[in-house]
């Protein structure tokens, strides 16, 4: 999918955006997170009927930040969260009139 044709407003970026900050300030010490880290923090109480639609999404999702360059994807399974890049992010997303 190409990154340019979401609309991060519609698609819930700013709030995987948010929480990938959140994760990133409160564990400063880990480096790399896991696409599955990252859905369990985020949907705890999703049935595993509805995840595959969901990570689906996330991927796309974390494919359009790293176009922001906020984040870096390893291997497909990991991801490194950028806290300055993913805070300019949020300003651009929420600071937008």
């Amino acid at each position: 999918m190409d990154s340019k044709a979401i609309d991060p407003h519609n698609n819930g970026i700013g709030t995987l955006v948010v929480h990938l900050y959140t994760l990133n300030a409160s564990n400063p010490k880990k480096e790399f997170w896991t696409i599955e880290e990252i859905y369990d923090e985020m949907y705890p109480n999703v049935s595993s009927t509805e995840k595959t639609k969901i990570v689906s999404t996330l991927r796309t999702n974390l494919e359009w930040i790293r176009s922001k360059k906020a984040l870096e994807i390893r291997g497909k399974k990991s991801i490194k969260p950028i806290g300055f890049r993913l805070s300019s992010l949020i300003d651009e997303l929420y600071n937008t009139a």
